[in-house]
């Protein structure tokens, strides 16, 4: 059964590309993403347990009904006539360098004494043993949460879409430097190495789309510029991964990888099979979309409202499913958690019938973001489709709606962070 779905995957992709000859748009990524999780899991590089019936059923239910979607909305994109107006947008650089200032500031301000342990010598092994595991920095107060909450957590995802398009399309090399030292921060707060494969997945993202025709052709001095930063930040970034996993006690980094990719299938046979498989039916949407219902009743909850039950079901299924280190077969270098197939989100709000619909909506509204940048070029649509691409890039670690970090960042981009040009070309509700 994963034999047929990894040639369906292939030849989906392959077509892909074919018909809208490039690599960006979200068929291709999403089934090449797909593709490559399930040959590395059937290479079997350790031997995993075997993943069950229910495993493979959300796989189908979720890559067929993305790309049937996807497909649909091309289809129908083409019948209709397009008439919108297209209007230039801009970065709102004043609220952009407050919110990662803030973000600077408090994070620098919570990690000096990681910071010094880590300059004295001692790895983020011994500091996450000390955190027992779990959060290296202490959130605590009204004020902190929410601070964290609404733009620190948030700007972790957003701030590398944001500082590729200024320094690779609009020529700011600044951004850059922010984009480094809220990484590095970002990296320094838990030992995590998800903001490097952010930077890594915005920067390659804006390349590719800045070298498309539509969009202004670089002089070629200016062109190997690019080449040069991109190349450079590639490699510095593989070697701090290399560096942070080996800080974290990790010795075979190349098994540890191929493990981190695969683990999603046999974790997701367990978790269903062994944990929350009690749940599934009973969580009415509040797993796939606790990126918004998270922050939502966590405020409700400061005025003394309850959540539903739904919500508190949800709560307790993200919380088996992180804090449960579970062995995925043979490789005993360390226990594995939280992973799964993003389609696992939805099955345990619905079953597959709930998966099916999700995902078709998924597919078309992605499909609609991609086709609205290709339309109009402009930098605001350019950083949400690549915050589309983080989320099917990571669809086989979870539902990145699931996480409110995401979905709060995603938010404020499209209300806050880009505003319109008018066409005399002045700011748009800009005073004289």
């Amino acid at each position: 059964m994963l034999f047929v779905l990894l040639l369906f995957t292939i030849v989906v992709a392959t077509l892909s590309v074919v018909v809208r000859k490039d690599i960006l748009n979200p068929i291709f990524i999403f089934n090449i993403v797909w593709s490559t999780i399930i040959l590395l899991f059937q290479l079997q590089l350790f031997k995993t347990i075997e993943i069950s019936d229910i495993t493979i059923g959300i796989l189908y239910c979720m890559i067929l009904p993305f790309n049937i979607g996807a497909i649909i909305y091309t289809y129908i994109k083409k019948k209709g006539k397009n008439n919108s107006e297209i209007k230039e947008t801009f970065l709102n650089e004043k609220l952009f360098m407050i919110f990662a200032i803030i973000s600077i500031i408090t994070l620098l301000l919570d990690e000096m004494n990681i910071i010094t342990n880590l300059l004295s010598g001692v790895t983020f092994k011994t500091i996450m043993a000390m955190a027992n595991g779990k959060g290296t920095v202490e959130i605590t107060g009204t004020f902190k949460v929410i601070l964290y909450m609404f733009i620190v957590h948030p700007m972790n995802y957003i701030v590398s879409p944001i500082c590729a398009i200024q320094t690779i399309k609009n020529k700011k090399k600044m951004y850059l430097f922010i984009n480094i030292i809220l990484t590095i921060l970002a990296v320094v707060h838990h030992g995590g190495r998800n903001s490097l494969f952010l930077m890594i997945i915005s920067y390659m993202t804006v390349y590719y789309a800045n070298k498309t025709k539509s969009i202004k052709i670089e002089k070629p001095k200016n062109k190997l510029k690019t080449k040069i930063i991109i190349a450079l930040s590639l490699i510095v970034s593989v070697v701090l991964i290399i560096k942070i996993s080996s800080s974290r006690g990790i010795e075979d980094i190349a098994l540890s990888f191929y493990a981190y990719l695969i683990c999603c299938l046999p974790l997701s046979s367990i978790y269903l099979g062994s944990y929350i498989g009690s749940f599934v039916g009973n969580t009415g949407g509040m797993v796939s979309l606790n990126g918004i219902m998270y922050p939502f009743f966590s405020v409700l909850n400061f005025f003394g409202i309850k959540a539903p039950e739904s919500y508190n079901s949800a709560k307790s299924v993200l919380s088996l499913i992180e804090d449960n280190y579970v062995r995925i077969g043979d490789y005993t270098a360390t226990g594995t958690n939280n992973f799964m197939p993003a389609g696992t989100y939805p099955y345990i709000d619905g079953g597959y019938l709930f998966e099916i619909l999700l995902f078709l909506l998924l597919g078309a509204l992605i499909s609609y973001i991609y086709n609205k940048y290709r339309r109009t070029k402009s930098d605001k649509m350019l950083a949400i489709y690549c915050l589309c691409v983080i989320g099917m890039v990571f669809s086989f670690i979870r539902l990145v709606l699931a996480t409110y970090s995401y979905t709060i960042g995603l938010l404020i981009i499209i209300f806050l962070l880009y505003r319109h040009k008018n066409a005399s070309g002045k700011k748009k509700n800009m005073k004289k």
